[in-house]
């Protein structure tokens, strides 16, 4: 998980890509597996991780 969690920060990449990167044929069995390991959704943990970008921009 993770390798999964390390893709999860990439925002380019969907659910979908990453479940099949991790070997996962099926991306609701990916989400169930990660959820049960980590208590969130791999969108819910996307979400709580990734800084949003937008704050960093310079004016």
């Amino acid at each position: 998980m993770q390798e999964a969690k390390n893709l999860l920060l990439q925002e380019r990449l969907s659910v979908t890509e990453i479940a099949g990167q991790c070997g996962y044929s099926n991306a609701s069995k990916f989400a169930a597996c990660f959820r049960r390991i980590t208590g969130m959704t791999p969108g819910e943990w996307r979400r709580s991780n990734v800084i949003d970008k937008g704050d960093d921009v310079a004016q």
